[in-house]
């Protein structure tokens, strides 16, 4: 049932799928429950286990470093409060070195891509409206029920998801029972407390988070306990009625919404992707634009040969071979 509850989440499969096709964050939830799996095999000190954390954390840092920011105080977490007394501090640190031997693995991956930041100006991505945090709380007030063409848009079905989300945790955790449901229920609460403007002092003092740019991707912390609440809630107990009633109205509703979304997307114009022969994604363009440090270029000298240099307010083509280029502009 847990399973079954984190591959239908709403967020994973209709936003990070069909709506915005965000394929490395969808990957991403591939590795979480892997990471946790092994983080349990710690615990219980099953021989590799701190080989297998190594190594399905290695592939999330590999796969969304954006979700890795995210979830990596959860396995810590997990081993800090559901370790044995006497054990909490061994397997602490046992995780924490699955981790780092995680960086170590990754670093195939981190390495260049730290090489490569020089060329790509993060701070510009991140100085447009639209991808500031403080821009992009879900709307849980009245501009929920505002009616601008269709409803809903896509912050608004977020909000929802959020309200979906929230009635789904509290309902399991009337059933679940544990020091495990304590534990999932804290980190769905937490999930959902950094998607409310409420958390906006949170985002303050980490400024790291910033470069997560919206809040609402904690709905990936929230899918997680979600699903581990329903694992503990359907483990051979029978569920009150009014629980029952209360999770078949969500799964109802969820699938209403399910099925409006995806009628939505199909009515878009989905051959304009295919013939685009550019793209407009600022972590592309500033290969090509001389602006991302906002400092003019060096001379272009050509040795031999003729050609034209490519300037900002237009593109020249290239109008004989063997021209040598000196400095950061490109022949």
């Amino acid at each position: 049932m847990g399973a079954v509850v984190y591959l239908v989440s709403p967020y994973h499969l209709t936003v990070d799928l069909y709506m915005r096709a965000a394929f490395a964050e969808f990957w991403a939830f591939v590795w979480m429950p892997l990471i946790l799996y092994f983080t349990e095999g710690v615990l219980r000190k099953r021989r590799y286990a701190l080989i297998g954390v190594a190594v399905s954390y290695g592939l999330l840092v590999m796969t969304h470093l954006l979700t890795t920011l995210m979830f990596s105080p959860v396995p810590l977490a997990y081993a800090l409060f559901l370790a044995k007394r006497g054990e909490r501090r061994e397997a602490l640190a046992k995780v924490s070195a699955g981790l780092l031997l995680g960086v170590g693995l990754a670093a195939i991956y981190l390495l260049p891509a730290l090489e490569h930041k020089a060329h790509v100006s993060s701070a510009k991505y991140l100085l447009l409206p639209i991808y500031q945090w403080h821009n992009n709380f879900p709307p849980l007030d009245a501009r929920l029920f505002e009616v601008a063409g269709g409803w809903p848009s896509f912050v608004q079905f977020l909000a929802l998801l959020v309200i979906q989300f929230a009635a789904a945790a509290i309902c399991l955790a009337i059933v679940a029972r544990g020091v495990a449901a304590r534990f999932w229920m804290a980190i769905a609460g937490i999930g959902l407390f950094m998607m409310l403007p409420l958390s906006a002092t949170v985002w303050r003092m980490l400024p790291i988070l910033g470069q997560l740019q919206l809040p609402w991707r904690f709905l990936a912390m929230v899918t997680l306990a979600v699903a581990a609440l329903a694992a503990l809630s359907f483990s051979g107990r029978r569920l009150p009625r009014l629980v029952v009633a209360g999770l078949g109205s969500i799964a109802v509703m969820w699938l209403v919404f399910f099925g409006h979304m995806s009628y939505l997307i199909s009515r878009q114009d989905h051959q304009r992707g295919w013939t685009a022969d550019f793209s407009n994604d600022p972590f592309m363009s500033d290969w090509t634009d001389t602006g991302v440090t906002d400092t003019p270029m060096q001379p272009v000298r050509f040795e031999s040969g003729e050609a034209a240099q490519e300037s900002k307010s237009g593109r020249r083509g290239i109008s004989a071979c063997g021209c040598v280029a000196t400095g950061t502009a490109l022949c």
